[in-house]
């Protein structure tokens, strides 16, 4: 039952017309006219309306009733996608975040740092409904491999990154070394020329 209505089982003047993977729990003539549907899909999520007319063996009409009720499939999460917002330097704060773009009930998130060594994160670094890590003043040791988890109650699925956190002091420090040594050669070709020079 929606905004297009379309009948999925029908039992009328003993023949049975059903569309595929719905069937009658009990078989015909009973008073239990329970519905069964197989291979559920989220699709099938709706409300469905059970009609009975009464009739005697004339084909006159001795009563009408109809119930309604509402059918809510549920699936577990779709592989979520991992994502690094920030620039992952020493001393900077990054955010890793988890989506999962299909679950019913909403998946709630989980990260935990699986390499060099395990750590499990809780709240208020995590925030297990958006799926957000907030990761703050990085450092080498931050590095690593890190994996989300989104779970409800039909499964889970998860999704993982690495976290590569450089250090620019290091390179500032390679670069001073580099300068000081070609320096030191500039001046040691100068002074061998000059000596040479005045000879």
């Amino acid at each position: 039952q929606g905004l297009y209505p379309h009948q999925v089982l029908a039992h009328i003047n003993g023949a049975t017309t059903s569309q595929d993977g719905v069937s009658l729990v009990y078989p015909r003539p009973s008073r239990n006219v329970s519905l069964r549907l197989q291979g559920l899909r989220e699709k099938d999520s709706g409300s469905y309306r059970c009609s009975v007319n009464v009739q005697d063996k004339q084909g006159t009409s001795r009563g009408h009733d109809s119930k309604t009720l509402k059918l809510d499939v549920w699936v577990p999460p779709a592989p979520p996608s991992c994502h690094l917002l920030g620039a992952p330097r020493v001393g900077t704060n990054v955010t890793l975040s988890c989506k999962s773009p299909r679950s019913k009930p909403a998946a709630l998130y989980q990260w935990e740092r699986l390499q060099p060594s395990v750590e499990v994160f809780f709240a208020p670094v995590l925030d297990e409904v958006s799926g957000q890590l907030i990761l703050t003043n990085l450092s080498r040791a931050s590095s690593g491999t890190y994996r989300c988890v989104a779970t409800n109650q039909m499964g889970s699925a998860s999704c993982e990154l690495t976290l590569s956190v450089t250090d620019p002091s290091k390179g500032r420090m390679a670069g001073a070394v580099i300068g000081v040594l070609l320096g030191v050669l500039i001046l040691s070709v100068a002074v061998f020329c000059l000596m040479r020079f005045q000879k």
